[in-house]
């Protein structure tokens, strides 16, 4: 089912596209935007027309593209994530879209406890392997008669695919994707917390190495965005908070081309933004605003650009 036409928000939509037009400059660094309004206010329809302009001209359009036009709907909720089936691997892909949405935990019948990462990474995974493929691709031509070595391990990830490219992941790396997606199967793990300490640890480190290799490096940056929506509901799942601060401080430390866009209740924006205990998405973004403000003060006795840090987008 098609979403509804997009009608209004044009600021809102330009200030998400020019944050993506300068993602994609050289040498810029990541972009954070929070669009802040009450439910129903078109937070989620404003994102889905993001993807829609991107889909249509940062990748090419219909068929040609790697990327369908646009998110649809399922029954009442507008999709977030593309469908699989509609994404077209004989092309290369021109930017990676991941997004993870956050579940209200008043909601009857809600699986109490389960992570929304853990599952989000069922949708990340399939569009990482067209990626993987090209960096061994690559990897092959530039090693010559080295690059035999690696075809055991090149096995082994199209066993268990979406796991890691043969240059960067370790195998312990290895054995903890492989675990998720096991549990994931199964639905043995509720939540990361479920993994133990040192496998969240694991769990994390595999992730940001991998962002690591796509996004950072010498070669061809390839520019990401990341959707939390519904962020409001980080507090009953504070895990994914932890990882997205650790995330984020690996894109400014590697500079990478990554832009994480947030929907977000306004009131509990302002509510979340000093709560510490459990982490929450707001508290998060706002504390990488204002590290990064200091970076910048640090580094030139002046008044920081605003857009050097997280920016907000008022919808409502």
């Amino acid at each position: 089912m098609s979403p509804s036409p997009f009608c209004g928000r044009q600021p809102e939509l330009a200030h998400l596209l020019a944050a993506y037009e300068k993602l994609c400059a050289e040498n810029a660094g990541p972009q954070i935007v929070a669009l802040l309004a009450e439910s129903g206010f078109g937070k989620t329809r404003l994102v889905q027309e993001f993807y829609h302009q991107l889909s249509t001209h940062a990748d090419l359009p219909g068929d040609a593209g790697y990327w369908p036009d646009s998110l649809g709907r399922h029954g009442d909720d507008l999709k977030i994530n593309p469908d699989l089936g509609a994404c077209n691997n004989a092309v290369p892909v021109p930017f990676l879209w991941w997004g993870i949405r956050m579940r209200d935990p008043g909601l009857r019948n809600q699986t109490v406890g389960s992570s929304a990462i853990v599952e989000a990474l069922s949708i990340l995974r399939p569009h990482l392997e067209p990626l993987y493929d090209a960096r061994r691709r690559k990897d092959r031509l530039r090693e010559g008669g080295t690059a035999t070595a690696n075809l055991a391990l090149d096995f082994a990830l199209g066993v268990i695919p979406y796991a890691g490219t043969a240059t960067t992941l370790g195998k312990y790396a290895f054995e903890i994707l492989s675990f998720v997606r096991d549990d994931m199967r199964d639905r043995r793990t509720r939540s990361l917390g479920d993994l133990g300490r040192d496998d969240r640890t694991r769990l994390a480190d595999a992730l940001i190495s991998d962002f690591a290799e796509l996004l950072g490096g010498d070669g061809e940056r390839l520019p990401a965005i990341l959707v939390i929506d519904d962020g409001q509901f980080s507090p009953a799942d504070p895990d994914l908070a932890d990882i997205l601060d650790r995330l984020i401080d690996a894109a400014f430390e590697g500079n990478w081309p990554l832009m994480v866009v947030v929907t977000h209740w306004e009131a509990e924006w302002h509510v979340q933004a000093d709560k510490t205990e459990p982490a929450t998405v707001a508290y998060t973004i706002l504390k990488q605003a204002d590290r990064r403000s200091h970076a910048d003060n640090d580094r030139a006795a002046s008044r920081p650009d605003p857009e050097a840090a997280a920016c907000t987008a008022q919808t409502g």
